[in-house]
């Protein structure tokens, strides 16, 4: 039982450490942060190979 105690007494402490959560929660955004900017990186870059693919068939060949 005595371990249960002090087992809920450290969870105390670490919920009430608000250090921690904070930075947690600022590595939480990071991460979002980056895989939007990665995503939006894939997005543009196919729109862009294809806008390039289609200029580049438009002009005529070369005999």
């Amino acid at each position: 039982m005595k371990k249960w105690r002090s087992l809920f007494a450290s969870l105390r402490g670490i919920a009430k450490n608000r250090r921690g959560q904070t930075l947690v929660e600022y590595g939480l955004v990071l991460i979002l942060i980056a895989v939007i900017i990665v995503a939006m990186v894939l997005v543009i870059g196919q729109k862009t190979k294809n806008t390039y693919s289609t200029i580049g068939s438009s002009f005529p060949q070369p005999p």
